[in-house]
């Protein structure tokens, strides 16, 4: 929003002395005369209240109204606004015509809006009086031409009577004092239903107006009557009743005033569940305690129906209960009750042996199968195993081990779309889905997260295995996905300050490694690849190699005389040891001597031109610093990455990481 300071001025048209001047001058020609502007004068400012100067297209709009409609008049001016956001034009000078007189015929207010290029019209401001003269300009002439070129018609050479006869068109008639005169005729005039006192009262249709308009009769308005209230004057009131609207909106009715309808509201009772009545002025209504019952509902009761392999249920009404059980399930000869939902399928077999119905089945940890379960029933497990203890640290819902070199504890196999072959669920918020182990001994590093985490699938390989391993012949052998902004999709940690937190590495013989420092190590190339030609393209970028650990800088510079101090990247020191001596390499951007470097310190350095040159050049420079804490490392050794340990674990073959490092 633009704020404005506004000084409005009549530039041309002065009542005491333009008038006069432009009659003369209409004796002439009406190109003569100047055209009529008006001076106005502001400041602006941006919607965030930022000044603004220099030159600016603004346009001037009048309107008949403070708010809305459409302009009745506009123009384009480019404005000079100074460091301060004052300016000033004469508006109507983008015309020759300057500011029609026709606006301002009616003596009705006129509103200016200004908006300055591209921001928000301004909040409109009324113009003063002043600029109305323009119209008394159009008045000072007949037909466009002034009063002079005119004379007066001679008498009428019929006159019989006694004196002189009015011309004729002459205004006659009579009328009392006071009274506003109304033409009765064409050329009489006589009193009007409008009365003025000496004190300024009107009245129609009586002569004892008692305020500033006072109407005797009935009065009709076509259109929307708004009232202007003065400080805290009543914006209604109606005399003979007690009727009224004060300034603030508020309504006062008549004493023992009635409505339409029923008549008066003088209380207002409780009814049936509810406390709080009667009211007479004012309280609340409030349901109460056991208030409401069965009786007064529409719908006052639910069915509970009884599911598959439930009884009971029933309709209950609100309030009440009701009791669903298990429903009584036999199975035939040779099968039993396998899972939810209860289904009757053909009986599991322990090795050869067929069991029974509720008979405890253990697995023996031999060469055959421990326990095998099959069921072709669509829903049912081939082994459902429910373990309904909430406490005790161990307890499992199904155990599958097995003793073979090359056995598996559990395999589940499903031809189903959707289904699984083994499914694990684990209802605590740190239990165990499905728990995979080798060996009889859980590794140190489990056991110290076991019952303190909850997961999905936890495979832990013991003391010396593999914990988790996926493979692949087309496909991938691990995936993992996050939807999580604060967590990691792959997290690897190895407690073993000698061992490699990751390894990747394929059949191309190249591998890359990051140990438990944070040291990435790759047999091959490190490549950034950088998008070009807007992204249509990638390229890759060969980095600098080299023995030691190098870290580089660049920047440009001005020599004054023939020498520049040159200050150090703050953030650049931090990363590397300046205490040492570090590389500077300056190259001259014109014609000199030559460039070589007179001093270092550790937050800068001096160049100067060779042979005391005063030259005053620019020139670019490029550093080289050793990176804290490398600063002695040079052809860092990696002879042992390639050990046959590492070559086994590359074939799938189980290793011990431990003695990788030296």
């Amino acid at each position: 929003m633009f704020r404005i300071s506004v000084c409005v001025v009549i530039c041309v048209l002065l009542v005491g002395c333009a008038l006069p001047i432009l009659a003369q001058q209409s004796a002439t020609s009406a190109n003569e005369v100047v055209p009529p502007m008006v001076q106005f004068g502001g400041v602006l400012t941006d919607t965030n209240g930022k000044t603004l100067t220099g030159t600016i297209g603004v346009t001037f709009s009048l309107y008949k109204d403070s708010q809305g409609g459409a302009p009745l008049w506009l123009e384009t001016q480019n404005v000079r606004a100074d460091k301060s956001g004052h300016y000033s034009v004469m508006l109507g000078a983008a015309s020759s015509q300057g500011l029609p007189a026709a606006l301002f015929a009616s003596g009705e207010a006129r509103w200016l809006g200004v908006q300055a290029q591209g921001q928000a019209e301004q909040p409109r401001v009324a113009l003063m009086s002043v600029p109305y003269a323009l119209k008394a300009l159009d008045a000072e002439t007949i037909g466009g031409r002034p009063a002079s070129s005119f004379m007066l018609a001679p008498a009428s050479s019929g006159n019989s009577g006694k004196g002189p006869k009015a011309p004729p068109g002459t205004i006659t008639g009579s009328g009392t004092a006071d009274f506003v005169p109304i033409f009765t005729g064409t050329t009489t005039i006589g009193n009007s239903a409008i009365f003025q006192t000496v004190g300024g009262n009107v009245g129609i249709a009586t002569t004892t107006p008692a305020a500033k308009l006072d109407v005797k009769g009935t009065g009709d308005v076509r259109d929307t009557l708004t009232l202007f209230p003065k400080s805290s004057h009543p914006v209604l009131s109606v005399h003979g009743t007690a009727l009224s609207v004060d300034h603030t909106g508020l309504v006062t009715f008549v004493s023992g005033q009635t409505f339409p309808g029923t008549g008066t509201v003088t209380s207002v009772g409780s009814g049936a569940g509810l406390t709080g009545g009667p009211i007479t002025t004012s309280g609340t209504l409030s349901i109460q305690t056991a208030g409401v019952t069965n009786s007064m509902l529409q719908n006052s009761s639910l069915t509970v129906g009884a599911g598959t392999g439930l009884s009971g249920g029933g309709s209950v009404s609100l309030g009440g209960s009701t009791t669903l059980s298990l429903a009584s399930h036999a199975c035939a000869s040779g099968s039993a009750l396998s899972a939810l939902p209860f289904t009757c399928s053909p009986f599991a077999t322990l090795g050869a042996n067929t069991f029974t119905a509720n008979q405890t089945v253990d697995g023996s940890l031999t060469a055959t199968t421990g326990l095998s379960g099959l069921s072709s029933t669509v829903g049912a497990y081939g082994v459902y195993g429910n373990n309904s203890a909430t406490s005790g640290v161990g307890t499992n819902g199904v155990f599958g081990g097995t003793a073979s070199p090359l056995g598996t504890g559990t395999v589940g196999v499903n031809f189903s779309s959707g289904g699984y072959g083994v499914y694990g669920e684990a209802k605590s918020s740190l239990g165990i889905g499905t728990f995979g182990q080798k060996g009889t001994g859980i590794s140190s590093v489990g056991n110290n997260n076991l019952g303190k985490v909850g997961v999905g699938v936890w495979g832990d390989g013991g003391t010396a295995a593999w914990g988790v391993a996926g493979s692949v012949d087309d496909g991938y052998g691990g995936v993992f996905e996050n939807n999580s902004g604060g967590n990691l999709t792959l997290y690897a940690y190895n407690f073993d300050s000698s061992g490699l937190a990751f390894f990747a590495g394929g059949a191309g013989g190249g591998d890359c490694e990051i140990d438990t420092f944070g040291d990435l190590a790759c047999t091959g190339t490190i490549t950034p690849v950088v998008a070009i030609n807007g992204g249509s393209r990638k390229v890759a970028l060969s980095p600098i190699e080299s023995p030691k650990n190098w870290f580089e800088d660049a920047g440009s510079a001005q020599l004054v005389n023939g020498s520049a101090v040159v200050a150090l990247d703050p953030e650049f020191i931090q990363t590397v040891n300046t205490q040492m001596d570090y590389k500077v390499f300056p190259v001259p951007n014109g014609d000199c001597k030559g460039l070589y470097v007179s001093s270092k310190t550790p937050t800068s350095f001096e160049v100067r031109e060779l042979g005391g040159g005063t030259s005053s050049i620019r020139f670019d420079y490029r550093i080289m610093a050793l990176r804290r804490n490398y600063e002695t490392v040079r052809f860092a050794d990696h002879t042992k990455d390639n050990d046959p340990s590492k070559q086994m674990l590359r074939r799938g073959q189980p290793v011990k990481l431990e003695a990788q490092r030296q």
